[in-house]
Order: C-alpha cells, then sequence, then structure tokens
C-alpha cells in the first residue's frame, strides 16, 4: 500500500443468471423465492470460503429475492457480502421495485447483512436514474 490507498480487485468468477440456472436444472420461479436463490448460491458461496477470498460481491442482481439468497449463502459460509443491483433509466430495478425498496427488503430479511451496496449496469443516454436515485435516498428516512 505505497499510497494508503485501498483497492479492491473484483471479477466475475461464475454465472448465476436464469440461462446458467437453466442449465443447471433450476427455472427463474425458483430463483424468485429467497430459499431456493439461497440454495443456488450456496455452493459458489462456500468455495470462496473455502478459497481464502475476502469477499463475495453479487453484481446484477434484478430483484430482492434473489440478493436475500445470495445474502444468506454468503452469510451460511461465513462470508462478508456485497449487492449491487442492476437499475433501469429511473433508477427502479428491472423487476419494478424502486432501488431503496429492494435495500430495505434485503435488509430486512437478512439484519442488514450485506457490508454495502452498489448500483450496476444503469447507463442510460442522459443519466436520468442518478439523480432519481440521489432523490430517493435524500429524502428517505
Amino acid at each position: 500500500m505505497r499510497d494508503r490507498v485501498g483497492v479492491v480487485l473484483d471479477t466475475a468468477t461464475w454465472r448465476a443468471s436464469p440461462d446458467w440456472a437453466a442449465r443447471r436444472g433450476y427455472s427463474l420461479e425458483q430463483l424468485d423465492a429467497a430459499e431456493e436463490a439461497a440454495a443456488y448460491h450456496s455452493r459458489q458461496a462456500a468455495v470462496f470460503a473455502d478459497s481464502g477470498a475476502d469477499l463475495i460481491t453479487a453484481i446484477t442482481m434484478t430483484y430482492p429475492a434473489e440478493a436475500i439468497g445470495v445474502t444468506e449463502a454468503a452469510r451460511a459460509a461465513g462470508m462478508p457480502v456485497v449487492i449491487s443491483f442492476t437499475v433501469e433509466n429511473d433508477g427502479s430495478l428491472p423487476a419494478g421495485q424502486s432501488l431503496a425498496e429492494a435495500i430495505d427488503a434485503v435488509d430486512r430479511a437478512t439484519g442488514s447483512y450485506p457490508l454495502y451496496y452498489m448500483v450496476n449496469c444503469g447507463c442510460g443516454p442522459n443519466h436520468h436514474h442518478i439523480s432519481a436515485i440521489s432523490s430517493e435516498f435524500s429524502t428517505a428516512g
């Protein structure tokens, strides 16, 4: 740490999408349930824990149930977790919830277990979602 600056080196090492889930025998409906999502993600969470990884980062989450499942899988493996939701140009998730609603759902279901939240893949041509997200959180209690 020559410059006394922290760095997060992160890489996608596996895919847990509906396409890949179907190849593994899961359906999108199953992953809509937090318990099924936790079961689906638990093996990889355990592999990360066994390999000495520092944390689990789940990116491109499109609905709270899967984020809850990832969080519970990480907790069961004794791993810290970061959740990153995908947002549309209006700042909402593809499933329709606001970002605040999604984060609140995960925090309520998991006792605020994620270390922090990120936003990804929401970069429309005018970036209107940034002001929507900003104003949503500036008025949040």
